[in-house]
Formats: structure tokens, sequence, C-alpha cells
């Protein structure tokens, strides 16, 4: 290494992260997200200021043979505001460490590696 100063800032990738995560999706790892939403849902809830009047739905989608083939989770919290979306779009954000959120196995690359199809709404 030369005089010159070096940038040591580590960078990332979505498509990494997800190739390296442990789990593997499967219907027992699904309520992983599942969980994760109900969480979400209910920090929006308690930041739209009015936490007893909150409402949170759970659907589970099922085939007609019976097989689970989806969730949504629905609430009348805040939503997906700019502060919101701005730490959603951050990997590894520490926006939710004080309310007991994990930092570095993000529940974002959780819910991208065990779903198909993730959409916020």
């Amino acid at each position: 290494m030369d005089d010159a100063k070096e940038d040591l800032t580590l960078t990332q990738t979505l498509t990494g992260r997800l190739r390296n995560f442990p789990l593997a999706p499967s219907p027992e790892n699904a309520m992983y997200g599942v969980y994760e939403a109900v969480s979400n849902s209910l920090h929006a809830i308690q930041d739209q200021g009015d936490p007893a009047r909150g409402q949170i739905v759970v659907s589970v989608f099922r085939s007609v043979g019976g097989e689970v083939e989806g969730f949504s989770v629905a609430d009348t919290g805040v939503g997906l505001n700019a502060g919101n979306f701005s730490s959603f779009r951050r990997i590894d954000s520490t926006t939710k460490a004080v309310r007991g959120g994990k930092l570095i196995e993000n529940n974002r690359v959780r819910h991208n590696a065990l779903f198909e199809k993730l959409g916020i709404s």
C-alpha cells in the first residue's frame, strides 16, 4: 500500500447478502417474514400517534387444495413515509435498534430471501 489514503468503506449488494443468507425458503421459515411484517405494523401504528385505534389484518391465502400460497399484512399505521422508506433502503439500518430490531441480520434481507414476491403499498 502506498502513502495515499485508501477508502476502506465497506460496500455490499443485496444479491450477495441473499446468496449468503442462512435461511432457505420453507413453510416454517416463511413465518419469520410474517412476524417481521406484523412487527413493522405495530411500529407504524405506534408512530401514527394513537395506538389504541390501530388495526392489523393478517390474511392467509390458500390454494383450492389447502396449501398456503401467500400472506397479506395490512395496518392503519403511518405507512412508508420518507423516513421509513429511507431506512427500508438501507440493508443494515439502525433505525429500529431502539425498538429491539437486529442490526446485522437484517429482517428485510430475510423477507427477500424467504419470499418469491414482496410488495408494499
